[in-house]
């Protein structure tokens, strides 16, 4: 058994190392980014203005007309365009340190920034810890932004999974389900229950050559210890009490398919 264990991780990085690195494994650099959290247009909420002229300096125009906000992966790009805000634009300046002074001296847009309210300076410096967590743009009781540093959307358009969200960490996400769909290998999904395992598991079976066969799932946190080897393995025919035909087990229906092991991390003892 230990001889299998170490061919099959043998074969696991043999076949990682030959794969194209993944776009997501190598760290992306941060870009000022905008999404629109709310908007009298219900069906704008989500789309999303880069902010490239922020990533070593310079300075960004936030107004009525600019700058211009898209569907991630689309590339049709329109403004705020809503008339109760001003044109008179809100400044977005990067400084030196890093970080990004909000400038609502020229503009007659009422503006919150955070919790905070309007300064009598006219203006609202945001640290780099500030713009890693997200801060709220409210202008004017009519628009809500998220300003945040993070990575920029590929220029490709991504499938998207069933999968709802156009956030960087969804994008990443859907990039690994590509790279995870493309390779032979065991795949281990993690994370708290109702995140959304086993609908990654079924996008990875859908993206991959498998996808034409029904993924396969056993709840394993309610496998019975004494049946473990005949749900998991099959049984022949009076194997035990009560076997009176031949049982297939998981593995056999899903060969040529993927097998989901869910909650494999609460399988009973007896059973592991």
């Amino acid at each position: 058994m230990a001889q299998e264990v170490e061919d099959w991780q043998r074969d696991l990085e043999t076949k990682t190392k030959s794969t194209p690195t993944s776009p997501v494994a190598t760290a992306l650099p941060s870009v000022p980014a905008l999404t629109l959290l709310g908007h009298p247009d219900v069906d704008r909420i989500g789309e999303r203005a880069e902010l490239f002229e922020l990533t070593a300096s310079g300075e960004v125009f936030l107004s009525r007309l600019s700058p211009l906000f898209s569907v991630p992966g689309r590339s049709t790009r329109r403004p705020l365009a809503d008339p109760h805000i001003s044109r008179s634009p809100i400044s977005l300046q990067r400084r030196e340190d890093g970080s990004l002074r909000v400038d609502f001296r020229r503009s007659k847009t009422r503006i919150r920034v955070g919790l905070e309210t309007d300064s009598t300076a006219g203006f609202r410096d945001l640290s780099l810890d500030e713009l890693s967590r997200g801060v709220v743009l409210d202008l004017s009781d009519r628009i809500a932004l998220w300003l945040q540093l993070d990575e920029p959307n590929p220029p490709r358009s991504i499938p998207d999974f069933g999968l709802v969200g156009q956030s960087s960490r969804m994008i990443r996400l859907r990039l690994d389900i590509e790279r995870a769909a493309s390779l032979d290998i065991p795949v281990l999904l993690r994370g708290e229950t109702g995140t959304g395992k086993e609908l990654v598991a079924h996008a990875v079976n859908r993206a991959s050559r498998r996808g034409s066969r029904q993924l396969v799932t056993v709840n394993m946190a309610a496998l019975p210890p004494s049946l473990a080897a005949a749900e998991l393995f099959g049984a022949a025919s009076g194997a035990f009490t009560g076997a009176e035909r031949k049982r297939r087990g998981y593995f056999e229906r899903a060969s040529g398919s993927t097998l989901f092991l869910d909650e494999i991390g609460e399988t009973p003892i007896e059973a592991q």
